[in-house]
């Protein structure tokens, strides 16, 4: 996901709950904003490599251009947020965080697998997925801290996401793919610097499934740009254009569902 936290997100110097009370004492962090880009299995798609003057090369340098200069020094271009508060990290938002994204991935994988595009298919299963160690980690912090798992919102970030996904996948191949491709690749990066932090300043070093996969994720990152090339190479320049384009719309979804971490 292409990932970043706006200004929102920051504490409010309140009691701590006995939740928070659990925070471990660090320096005040700043909002951070997460872009990595971007950090095997058969398939009728061949996984070639990608090499300079790629469309995923391309591809890339739109992402890059997002960043800041902190986070991308040679790339980045974009102006670096002057956030009024501190970002502190919350269990509850955390958690909402978690159940609003399991509802985007699990959206991801149904309509990979659906087929709506013939090579969507070669983008379903590829070790990427994240629903289950969603799951996994949701019900582990219920269960140590005694709290409800939170349901996604019907009008939040989630469904809402979720919502325009399948619009795409039905009528913007291209589009589509450059928000699987961002989502599932800044997880990899910018994500899982996220979860290092939220491990360090609520969770007691904990850190999750989520942030952990099955075998070697170089790997899997590696065959999902292999056949994202290959079929890029079969779209017109129009459809490739458009694919590029919707890369800010990409870190904009991102950063609706990060702000949920911090949220009061």
């Amino acid at each position: 996901m292409a990932l970043s936290i706006g200004s929102q997100g920051g504490a409010r110097h309140a009691r701590r709950t006995p939740v928070q009370s659990r925070v471990k004492p660090c320096r005040k962090l700043h909002p951070i904003t997460a872009h990595g880009h971007h950090g095997g299995s058969g398939s009728s798609v061949h996984a070639k490599p990608v090499a300079d003057g790629s469309f995923l090369g391309e591809l890339r340098q739109y992402a890059m251009r997002l960043h800041t200069r902190e986070q991308a020094p040679r790339e980045g271009k974009a102006a670096a947020p002057k956030p009024d508060k501190p970002w502190e990290p919350k269990l509850a938002g955390y958690m909402q965080f978690m159940a609003e994204s399991k509802v985007v991935y699990d959206t991801f994988e149904e309509l990979l697998a659906a087929g709506a595009q013939p090579y969507y298919k070669e983008f379903a299963a590829t070790g990427l997925q994240r629903g289950a160690a969603i799951d996994h980690d949701l019900a582990y912090l219920s269960e140590k801290y005694g709290v409800p798992i939170p349901e996604a919102k019907p009008d939040g970030p989630g469904h809402t996401y979720a919502s325009e996904l399948r619009e795409l996948a039905a009528n913007k191949p291209g589009p589509f793919l450059c928000h699987f491709y961002n989502h599932y690749f800044a997880h990899t990066a910018g994500g899982r610097m996220i979860g290092k932090q939220v491990s360090q300043r609520i969770l007691d070093g904990w850190t999750g499934n989520f942030y952990k996969w099955d075998g070697n994720v170089k790997d899997m990152l590696d065959d999902v740009r292999g056949k994202l090339e290959s079929v890029a190479q079969t779209w017109s320049d129009e459809e490739k254009h458009a694919c590029l384009e919707e890369t800010a719309a990409t870190f904009s979804w991102g950063g609706k569902l990060l702000r949920l971490v911090a949220a009061d």
